[in-house]
């Protein structure tokens, strides 16, 4: 027996063709709509990662290759990496009193060695929150006469801390001679504190130095000769804070004779030649304070009258016998509490240490600037769209508001084609 088996219908056919487009329909509809419920947490994991990634590349690598800012092609890694060098300046109080105007003096080693690493214009300093700090150099060695490299040198600063508190400051150097020469900086100094002698050192020429802005250094005389350091002469020595001036009793004295303005206060730190106690004097408008209160019984060895300062004779013309320190003088009074303060004065501790941190070298970043927003792109290993801003450079597409826009941020520095730093944040922006 045979048997024939009929072909399917059209309609068959259609009804089959039509349950498997519903079927493929069904599935990508569930697919994105299962996606598209996901996407938000999934989304944001990705982009954040995806933000992440690219700052890891940017920031702590150099590219490969390691010069490819030199080069007239893509880098296969667009890293913006390069080393800086950097000195740590740690300000401690631990006398439990609050400073204004206080002056760092510290000698700093840059470059023992001679390796010339260090060029003197291209030095800056700042403050915790990232705000530049005038700062000043003197007494330094430089590695070859007149190259502008430090081997070392002193660095004076300003700034202001709480008793108890501790503060970081942070020095950085390259090597970089295009650095242009930074514009004199102005000292904010305490406008009335129109004198102030620390006696911790004296230059060739016999002169100790005003530290204020108002420079009135003063000349050290044994009688009519200009001398320091001899027989008979005035000489350093241990102070009540850091060095001191020892004066003779028979015609040792400071003589400052360019005071443009006449003090109304006098402080000061003396120890007479007879006994080994410290007292700090302060005559303020004719009230005499002796360690820190209203006293008597101790005169001021020093002169202060139409301009001219003399330390180390009194107003009676009587010689000072024995050791003076840090003489101030103001053109107006002091408060009770102000005197009490500079009689209780702790100098802060600094604790110095070098080493280098990464920086974004500013001509990586002009290179990356110079590529194809698509060479970029895939340099960066990126899938979507980017956008990158440190300091005051920016990189990449406009960023929109209406999507969702991971962001990582990182403290970093950025190393100008003039040779100077400036610290700032850096933002990647991905979506």
């Amino acid at each position: 027996m045979s048997m024939h088996q009929k072909g399917a219908s059209p309609i068959d056919f259609a009804m089959a063709l039509s349950v498997m487009v519903v079927v493929i329909a069904f599935s990508i509809f569930y697919i994105t709509n299962y996606f598209s419920r996901a996407s938000p947490n999934d989304k944001t994991s990705e982009l954040r990662a995806s933000a992440a990634g690219t700052g890891k590349i940017l920031f702590e690598s150099s590219g490969i290759p390691q010069n490819w800012e030199n080069n007239n092609y893509a880098p296969v890694r667009a890293g913006l990496r390069t080393d800086l060098k950097r000195i740590a300046i740690i300000a401690a109080e631990k006398g439990g009193a609050n400073h204004s105007f206080e002056e760092a003096d510290l000698h700093v080693v840059f470059d023992g060695n001679c390796f010339n690493t260090t060029y003197n214009n291209s030095i800056r300093i700042y403050d915790r929150f990232l705000n530049e700090t005038p700062f000043r150099i003197y007494n330094y060695t430089e590695c070859a006469a007149n190259s502008g490299f430090l081997r070392e040198a002193n660095i004076n600063f300003l700034f202001n801390i709480t008793g108890n508190t501790s503060q970081v400051f942070w020095l950085y150097y390259t090597n970089n001679t295009a650095t242009p020469k930074k514009s004199a900086y102005n000292f904010s100094y305490d406008s009335s504190l129109v004198g102030y002698w620390k006696f911790d050192s004296v230059n060739a020429s016999n002169y100790t130095l005003d530290s204020t802005q108002y420079k009135n250094d003063g000349k050290l005389y044994n009688g009519s000769v200009s001398c320091f350091n001899l027989t008979g002469c005035i000489n350093l020595t241990a102070g009540q804070i850091n060095s001191a001036l020892t004066f003779d009793g028979v015609n040792d004295y400071v003589n400052i004779t360019s005071m443009s303005s006449i003090g109304v206060t006098v402080e000061l730190w003396k120890k007479n030649s007879t006994d080994s106690a410290w007292f700090h004097l302060v005559n303020s408008s004719g009230t005499l304070y002796v360690n820190g209160a209203v006293g008597s019984g101790q005169i001021i060895p020093a002169t202060n009258s139409s301009g001219t300062v003399i330390i180390g004779k009194n107003n009676a013309g009587n010689y000072f016998n024995g050791t003076i320190d840090d003489v101030r003088i103001y053109n107006r009074s002091l408060s009770a509490d102000e005197i009490k303060a500079l009689y209780n004065y702790t100098k802060p501790s600094y604790v110095v240490s070098s080493g280098t941190v990464p920086a974004a070298a500013d001509k990586k970043i002009s290179a990356l600037q110079n590529l194809s927003y698509a060479d970029a792109k895939n340099s960066l290993d990126l899938k979507g769209n980017f956008n990158i801003t440190a300091c005051e450079y920016s990189f990449g597409r406009h960023v929109p508001d209406t999507v969702n826009v991971m962001a990582s941020a990182y403290p970093i520095i950025v190393i100008n084609s003039t040779g100077s730093v400036k610290p700032c944040l850096a933002s990647v922006n991905v979506w």
